[in-house]
């Protein structure tokens, strides 16, 4: 039970709610200082440990109170890493719903802060809490999509009409794929490697992409390097062409903002085919 808030509070009554046995003498110092048992950590109040002490320090004290179990948790070192999972997790704090004031604690009597201490970011999949030394103290909505920046150049075969980039999730290879094209320079020619546009993609999907000459007929093949904003050298790897052995290049999106890059040159007539 807990103690009362106001009124007579004597001795015996705390050593009552501590659940000694009849101790003799009996010492508050003793008692706040966790001499006997822990002072239980999740009681809203609570004797400080300074000494001497003082009954009026025992008021409300609950050493019954309830250490919570939260579960389907994730732990990493971002929102977008949290955010992704897995929620297999979990953690114990004082609080009967996990938020922002609330403090990791260790799940055994009397419930202290985690040692070591936990920073970092906590997440349920919807909802993103930053936590600093155990203390949860802000929360963010996990992101939904990512933004995927696009770079890209000619190589040294060239292609004269310029070209354009599209690009299909879920993927090439499921089924539902459609391809969009990418919003950039009207079929550029420029053997400089630089932004050409961006896109919006939800976290965690493959997406596929390939390169259409503009031109009727030249036709073109590829090459791609992932979370860089470096082109890569001018060697085929991949192609949309219909009568390549290789599918579209495909990447996932992974969890937070990224670039990619493209190289592009002369090669074989193209088609936006999964294959």
């Amino acid at each position: 039970m807990t103690l009362p808030s106001s009124g007579t509070l004597g001795m015996n009554q705390i050593r009552t709610e501590l659940g000694i046995p009849t101790q003799s003498p009996f010492s508050l110092d003793t008692a706040e200082n966790g001499g006997y048992v822990g002072i239980n950590q999740c009681s809203p109040s609570k004797p400080n440990s300074g000494n001497p002490a003082a009954i009026s320090e025992w008021y409300s004290y609950n050493h019954a109170a309830t250490l919570y179990t939260h579960t389907g948790l994730n732990l990493d070192s971002s929102c977008a890493l949290a955010c992704a999972g897995p929620f297999s997790s979990t953690f114990y704090t004082c609080c009967s719903t996990f938020g922002v004031g609330c403090i990791l604690r260790s799940n055994t009597f009397p419930y202290n802060p985690i040692s070591p201490a936990i920073s970092g970011y906590i997440s349920n999949g919807t909802n993103c809490w930053t936590v600093n030394s155990n203390s949860v103290d802000s929360v963010t909505t996990c992101p939904t999509d990512v933004t995927i920046t696009i770079y890209s150049a000619q190589g040294i075969d060239g292609v004269d009409a310029g070209y354009e980039i599209w690009y299909a999730y879920p993927g090439c290879g499921s089924k539902g794929a459609t391809w969009d094209i990418v919003s950039g320079p009207d079929c550029p020619t420029s053997d400089t490697c630089g932004v050409f546009g961006t896109i919006t993609v939800p976290q965690n999907v493959d997406i596929s992409f390939a390169v259409l000459s503009c031109g009727t007929s030249s036709g073109i093949s590829f090459n791609g390097a992932d979370n860089t904003s470096t082109c890569p050298s001018n060697t085929a790897t991949y192609c949309d062409n219909i009568d390549c052995f290789t599918t579209p290049w495909t990447i996932n999106s992974g969890t937070s903002n990224k670039n990619i890059a493209i190289t592009v040159y002369v090669s074989k007539l193209g088609y936006l085919a999964c294959i």
